[in-house]
């Protein structure tokens, strides 16, 4: 048997070559068919989660407003048409219950009774001195448009006339003063209503 020609050794690799082909191709094939045909399915990105939008604060309350704006101590003093010398001093204060509280005490002079002389002047100047403390009232107030309306819970002693405060209203005047107008009562007949301008204090 005559050895292959360097031609003929190239003609067998290459039908080697061929078979091996035709003998692996379907395994090939098929291989790659499921590996293009397979396909991950896509991981969906989970949603982040949402907060509740948050709500707006609150705005303060108006007892909280007033309290802000006329808390402290207001005083003032004024001559009555009947001729007596008042003095007024009202505190403002927002209580432990957000309730705004007024704190009065008022005490009023007779003029008149010191432009005389006599012992019936004197006697009543002592009557007069002996109760000229000042009655004082613990008020509620309720936030008005440029001030607050006090009406009275409890009275704490009364006038020399024997009047006491039943209601006051303070309302904006100017810088740093507010007008205060007040109605008072007692047990049997009437009390003149009065006012005059407060001054911040303190």
């Amino acid at each position: 048997m005559k050895p292959l020609t360097e031609k003929q050794k190239k003609y067998v690799w290459i039908a080697v070559a061929v078979l091996a082909v035709i003998h692996f191709a379907p395994g090939i094939l098929m291989r790659a068919r499921q590996t293009f045909a397979f396909r991950p399915p896509a991981v969906l990105a989970k949603p982040s989660p949402t907060r509740p939008a948050q709500p707006p604060p609150a705005p303060p309350a108006s007892e909280v407003i007033a309290a802000t704006k006329y808390g402290g101590i207001w005083m003032g003093d004024t001559i009555t048409p009947d001729m007596n010398r008042c003095d007024l001093k009202l505190e403002v204060r927002l209580s432990d219950a957000k309730k705004l509280k007024g704190y009065v005490s008022k005490s009023c002079v007779s003029l008149q009774a010191l432009q005389h002389r006599g012992p019936a002047v004197n006697g009543y100047l002592k009557n007069m001195i002996d109760h000229a403390g000042p009655s004082s009232v613990i008020m509620t107030g309720v936030p008005a448009e440029t001030g607050i309306n006090f009406t009275t819970d409890q009275a704490i002693g009364s006038e020399m006339n024997g009047c006491s405060l039943s209601a006051l209203s303070i309302t904006d005047f100017g810088l740093g003063q507010v007008a205060a107008q007040w109605e008072e009562k007692k047990p049997e007949g009437t009390c003149t209503p009065g006012k005059m301008m407060l001054r911040k204090r303190g």
